[in-house]
């Protein structure tokens, strides 16, 4: 079992995938439907703009929008450029 998991985690690449924006009920749902899916290498980070926020996340100042939905998909810790609605997110995720 374990060799198998090491074995997945060297031709997996990481995920990580930001999320961010202004209107609380689209982020809430993209993060509902991240979620529902099994994506054991990947880290979803939620960004609100408080202040506790800001504080926590301070060395991702580049994340910040004023969009009502932004998701930044980053592999290997490289972000491409940020999607600006669920179903394009999960395309790019190839979750579509």
């Amino acid at each position: 079992m374990h060799f198998n998991s090491l074995l997945l985690r060297r031709k997996a690449a990481h995920r990580q995938i930001v999320i961010t924006g202004t209107d609380f009920g689209i982020v809430k749902e993209a993060l509902r439907r991240l979620r529902r899916e099994y994506m054991p290498f990947a880290t979803i980070l939620y960004i609100d703009g408080s202040k506790q926020s800001n504080e926590m996340f301070s060395h991702l100042p580049d994340y910040g929008t004023d969009k009502p939905f932004s998701a930044y998909i980053c592999e290997e810790y490289t972000c491409k450029s940020p999607v600006y609605s669920i179903e394009n997110m999960l395309n790019e995720l190839g979750l579509d």
